[in-house]
């Protein structure tokens, strides 16, 4: 695990980012509603995800692009998806329909300004009954089932 701390200005930044990409989906008329987190707004879900993927580049001395109206790519160069919570014993949590095999799926969490990079995993190693969950057609990986190293995660440009 490593634990970065981002300054203020790295969250003004991620969270200018976080506006964007609700503008963009606003202005392309998508969903931007969250059925697994109805009391968090599409604002804050967004704000977080940008401010984990920064948080994640810094831990890993990676450059940070911002990025908005990708929804399907990679969140960091071409192979790495970071999934972001709040929640201390949160899991990392793809949903069935965009779950990519070739894709490494790092967990974050935040906390404040404080964001642990807890563990990552592949696509198609959590694409199993382990980690499926049929109710709500998604995959829910505990931390305990996480790589930990994270210098093992092979970063794509």
């Amino acid at each position: 695990m490593i634990t970065v701390t981002l300054t203020p200005l790295e969250l003004e930044v991620a969270k200018v980012v976080g506006d964007k990409r609700c503008s963009e989906s606003v202005r392309l008329q998508l969903d931007g509603t969250t059925k697994r987190d109805p009391l968090r707004t599409h604002e804050e879900i967004n704000f977080q995800g940008a401010a984990g993927e920064m948080a994640f580049c810094k831990a890993m001395s990676l450059y940070w692009l911002p990025t908005v109206n990708t929804f399907k790519a990679p969140d960091v160069g071409e192979n790495i998806e970071v999934k972001t919570t709040d929640y201390a014993n949160g899991h990392l949590l793809i949903s069935y329909g965009s779950l990519k095999l070739e894709v490494t799926y790092v967990l974050v969490i935040r906390s404040g300004d404080v964001f642990k990079v807890i563990g990552w995993m592949q696509g198609i190693h959590i694409n199993s009954d382990k980690y499926f969950r049929p109710h709500d057609q998604s995959f829910w990986v505990p931390q305990s089932d996480l790589n930990f190293n994270l210098n093992e995660i092979e970063y794509k440009a």
